[in-house]
């Protein structure tokens, strides 16, 4: 939340686009800058040196987001550390790791466990799934961007028709007969019946 002062002292909050993506019941906001990845990973590189360096990228235990929240020691919150295990977990270094039979480590850079086939599985049907969400939401943006451009070509059309009848002899309601040009009446000329 970002506070600013204005007249008479009174403070008017603004709330970033996060927040109120956040705020939305059911949003799940699933960006974390670069700036806040580096800053997480470098308060779990501290903590846990064996499990998170830079150098070296190494499969996670399975539930290691619970062990490190029982420690209440973190600055980070609950939301920030899930969105930088996916980010970490997406890495295509992890994702190399990630075959059958790899171990995993716990916080203390032990063996805790190996990847099974099954997660392994799990995680082609996870990509495959997400691969099929972005090319649905790819083909209903380009159906939404041609209809954009049908609304205005009909636009055009009907700006250009109107034009058109703007150039000419036009009868009105009233049986008056125009001679239009530019949009401006040259000559006008009433019947009477």
């Amino acid at each position: 939340m970002i506070t600013q002062k204005v007249k008479n002292n009174k403070k008017l909050e603004v709330q970033t686009v996060t927040e109120k993506a956040q705020k939305k019941k059911g949003s799940k906001v699933n960006i974390m800058p670069p700036d806040k990845y580096e800053e997480v990973l470098s308060e779990l590189s501290t903590k846990y040196p064996k499990l998170f360096n830079k150098e070296e990228v190494k499969l996670l235990k399975v539930g290691i987001i619970k062990d490190i929240l029982v420690d209440y020691n973190l600055t980070i919150s609950k939301l920030q550390l899930r969105k930088f295990i996916r980010i970490y977990c997406n890495n295509n270094k992890y994702r190399e790791l990630h075959k059958e039979n790899a171990k995993r480590y716990d916080l203390n850079g032990n063996e805790s466990g190996v990847v099974t086939k099954e997660h392994v599985e799990g995680l082609a049907k996870h990509r495959e799934e997400i691969k099929n969400k972005w090319e649905l939401r790819n083909k209903k943006h380009k159906e939404w961007l041609e209809k954009q451009k049908k609304k205005e070509s009909s636009k055009k059309d009907r700006d250009s028709s109107d034009k058109n009848e703007n150039q000419g002899i036009r009868e009105n309601n009233k049986g008056n007969i125009s001679s239009v040009h530019s949009g401006k009446t040259k000559l006008s000329i009433k019947i009477n019946h």
